[in-house]
């Protein structure tokens, strides 16, 4: 088993809490690449009639929260 120093593990603990916990979070955090994923494109396609209807609800009231709006 390695042995590391008290300010490598002081590094690990940090780079840890950094991920909250996640281990293929703390892997990205190691590897200096960026925790969250671009998604983009992520999730089902929004019709163009649904999408416009949707901005004309907050348009017309904007105090609306996203439930409310769903």
């Amino acid at each position: 088993m390695a042995s590391f120093n008290a300010r490598e593990y002081g590094e690990m603990i940090i780079r840890y809490g950094e991920a909250r916990g996640n281990a293929s979070a703390y892997q990205r955090v190691l590897e200096n690449r960026p925790i969250v994923l671009n998604q983009e494109d992520a999730g089902r396609p929004v019709r163009s009639e649904t999408q416009e209807r949707v901005l004309d609800l907050v348009r017309q009231n904007p105090r609306l929260g996203t439930r409310t709006v769903a």
